[in-house]
């Protein structure tokens, strides 16, 4: 059985940067990536839903260390690094729509056994 403390552990690892930068990292909860997720499907526009409020909201949800901005700014990472935390980020927020249980049983005819009505 797994303590509660274990389990919050287990959400925090290390992680190198190119640059040879270590930060510490939290998972980022479905329930955060939703509100973010939420928050870009609200906007019209392409660029602003990508703009450098949500980027700093994800990277804040995700680096706990160090903390941006009290000891590091957005600014202060390098292209490098930028964009290997964000391909991070976006490796968990990054939902994919699940099938409907119809879709499954037409793309998977031989496997599902037809239904007593449409026959």
């Amino acid at each position: 059985m797994t303590t509660l403390e274990e389990y919050l552990k287990n959400k925090i690892q290390k992680k190198t940067l190119p640059s040879g930068l270590e930060i510490t990292v939290k998972k980022i909860s479905p329930y955060t990536s939703m509100q973010i997720k939420s928050e870009l499907e609200k906007s019209e526009d392409t660029y602003d839903a990508l703009s450098t409020v949500t980027i700093d909201k994800l990277f804040r949800a995700y680096v706990k260390s160090p903390i941006i901005p009290d000891e590091m700014k957005m600014e202060d990472f390098d292209s490098e690094d930028f964009n290997t935390i964000y391909n991070w980020i976006l490796d968990q927020i990054m939902f994919k729509r699940a099938k409907e249980i119809k879709e499954v049983i037409n793309s998977d005819k031989d496997f599902f056994l037809p239904d007593k009505k449409s026959e």
